[in-house]
């Protein structure tokens, strides 16, 4: 059984079903508030974008007819304690017509403008000439994560070597031998924060563990976990520019677009000066 049948059969039969003559196909009318009707055909409409279970649709229908009843009402209120200067909304209605076909057509037009335009050098030289945008205001970190089994143990020369950066066949044979889980993520920048979050750890001055620690350690569900620091940035310290490139890169794909909008502004408008295809009063 189909939502539209559903509709028809629910709301035609039963449901202030009568017919509307004047159009030249009859047209079943399920609703009805002053001059206002909904068809039968309307919200089959509405039914369709969706995929409704039987007893789903029927409850659809039955909200949606109900809601459509309210808001005539309203409606209705409305047109009743508004002034018709308050009823009057066709500059914002306008308004609201050209910030939309303007945003589609910037959105059809500038699709083209992608992360791929934006040149390393075009994001590094925006950075150094923007630092004062991109202070931290708050600690990041790059790490090594490990997780071990609590009931080993790391040989203290093992961890000496992990804790300074030292990789060699020792370091990644015990890794590889006993670690259930390892990551340096790439050695990417993180913020510190959201990382405390998972630990049980509890750090009320972050700045002051940072410059005199490189290692977190706790035990959970019997495991130990192992937080090497590698590097850290304070808050009020100058981000890294990898670390906001994604970020710069953005801002340029976005200021590009507005100037690609602003171009074709004004070169409609010099050609219309051009060619006296306007006129602009008491100037």
């Amino acid at each position: 059984m189909t939502p539209k049948f559903i509709i028809y059969f629910l709301f035609g039969m039963f449901f202030l079903g009568c017919t509307n003559n004047s159009n030249e196909e009859q047209k079943t009318i399920i609703a009805k508030v002053n001059n206002k009707h909904l068809t039968a055909d309307e919200l089959a409409a509405e039914m369709l974008q969706y995929q409704f279970s039987p007893d789903d649709s029927a409850d659809f229908a039955k909200n949606y007819v109900n809601n459509w009843i309210k808001t005539q009402l309203l409606m209705i209120e409305i047109e009743k304690k508004l002034t018709a200067e308050e009823l009057n909304v066709e500059k914002e209605l306008e308004d609201y017509r050209q910030k939309l076909l303007i945003h589609r057509f910037k959105s059809k037009e500038t699709q083209y403008i992608t992360d791929s335009v934006i040149t390393q050098n075009e994001a590094h030289e925006y950075y150094q000439q923007n630092k004062k945008s991109f202070v931290l205001q708050n600690p990041i970190v790059k790490i090594e994560y490990l997780i071990l089994p609590s009931e080993v143990e790391i040989p203290q020369n093992i961890l000496q070597l992990l804790l300074k950066g030292i990789k060699n066949k020792e370091t990644e044979d015990f890794i590889f031998s006993y670690a259930r889980k390892y990551d340096n993520f790439n050695n990417d920048w993180m913020y510190f924060e959201p990382l405390l979050r998972n630990t049980n750890l509890n750090i009320n001055d972050m700045a002051k563990f940072l410059r005199s620690e490189n290692k977190l350690e706790f035990t959970d569900n019997s495991e130990t976990h192992l937080i090497i620091i590698r590097e850290h940035k304070l808050s009020g310290e100058q981000a890294p520019f990898n670390f906001v490139e994604n970020r710069i890169r953005n801002l340029l794909i976005n200021n590009k677009k507005i100037d690609f909008l602003r171009e074709i502004k004004d070169s409609l408008y010099n050609n219309a000066l051009k060619y006296n295809n306007f006129e602009a009063f008491n100037q």
